[in-house]
């Protein structure tokens, strides 16, 4: 596929594996290209590492628009999908609009070896935040309340997957899938059991993968899958065997606790353990966000899916709701399905009470 003249084209699976973002969903009509550049500019600046303002904002900074028919999850996909230059930061900016009257839409692409998905939001935060962020230092600083001072998790080696979820061979091709939820009812969970939000994540996210067709557990034949958690950089084991979804989240609980018995430190359990997805949440912003008089309705992470898995999952927190991103291998499908049931999984931990 050939980018409006650019020379641009998809790149290969491998290739797409490293790249991330994410998407922000806003209400009203929306921006010119040149007005959305012209705003964006000076936000974009605050971050020294991606390469303003020597780098051409035309060229990081651009638009989709849908074609008639074309929905916003069609869009992301064929955006997530171009190819990021490497002569220049690898990062773009999408403004995508016509998918829907009175709503538009931002993704936010870029190399995992630029910036890991913690970072990511925090930028895509800072960006529609009322308050603008001070400029963030230098070219390698890295998020640390996210990362806990250690490199993002991205960059490591990660080993091969096991089979956990389908008996399809992956196609390196991606979909993305993204949900929102109610702020106070994650915190509402997470408060009555004394553990994180993180954790209820994690545990709807065990909860739909027991349910999911694609799943052996949904089949009747177990599989342990390791999950690495990379806000925490540890290796956490879903409690998918357990029946009782309240266990499930007080097993995970223990586990991602730092004293914790059920988690293992990354770079020690990647040795002897296969990773079967990465799942995790990063911050958000307690403000609410908006571009001009458009206001922000939702915010969800998209991480890149390494080489050989099936699935990555994140949560980021906002101001009045949580966004889960969802990314897939196409081979694996009913993605849909996979955000119905974590909705579902957390309406019963909170009616669980």
């Amino acid at each position: 596929m050939l980018l409006q003249g650019t020379g641009e084209v998809r790149p290969s699976g491998l290739e797409r594996a490293l790249v991330g973002g994410g998407i922000a969903r806003f209400e009203g009509r929306p921006p010119t290209l040149e007005d959305f550049r012209a705003a964006m500019r000076p936000r974009l600046a605050e971050w020294p590492r991606l390469g303003l303002p020597e780098a051409d904002i035309t060229q990081h900074v651009r638009q989709w628009v849908c074609r008639t028919g074309t929905g916003l999850n069609a869009a992301v996909e064929q955006v997530m999908s171009v190819n990021l230059r490497t002569e220049r930061p690898l990062w773009e900016l999408w403004l995508i609009r016509g998918y829907a009257r009175d709503e538009w839409a931002v993704v936010f692409t870029t190399h995992s070896a630029l910036l890991d998905t913690a970072s990511v939001m925090h930028v895509v935060t800072g960006l529609f935040d009322p308050v603008p962020v001070p400029r963030q230092r230098g070219r390698r600083a890295q998020h640390v309340s996210a990362t806990s001072g250690r490199l993002p998790t991205q960059h490591r080696p990660l080993p091969l997957a096991r089979r956990a979820f389908t008996h399809f061979d992956g196609s390196g091709e991606r979909q993305f899938f993204w949900a929102a939820a109610d702020r106070q009812r994650l915190d509402r969970i997470a408060g009555r059991h004394g553990l994180t939000v993180n954790d209820v994540f994690l545990a709807a996210l065990t909860t739909a993968i027991r349910e999911w067709r694609h799943t052996p557990w949904e089949r009747g034949l177990p599989c342990p899958v390791w999950t690495l958690v990379p806000g925490l950089d540890r290796l956490v084991q879903l409690p998918c065997h357990e029946p009782d979804p309240v266990r499930r989240l007080a097993v995970i609980g223990a586990a991602t606790a730092q004293d914790g018995e059920g988690g293992r430190l990354s770079w020690l359990a990647q040795r002897s353990r296969r990773i079967g997805l990465v799942a995790g949440s990063v911050p958000g912003s307690d403000r609410e966000l908006a571009f001009q008089d458009c206001r922000m309705r939702e915010l969800a992470p998209l991480g890149p899916l390494p080489h050989g898995h099936w699935l990555s999952a994140h949560l980021v927190d906002n101001a009045d709701h949580v966004g889960a991103g969802f990314v897939m291998d196409q081979a694996v499908r009913d993605g849909a399905q996979l955000c119905r049931l974590w909705s579902l999984a957390l309406a019963e931990l909170d009616e669980l009470g």
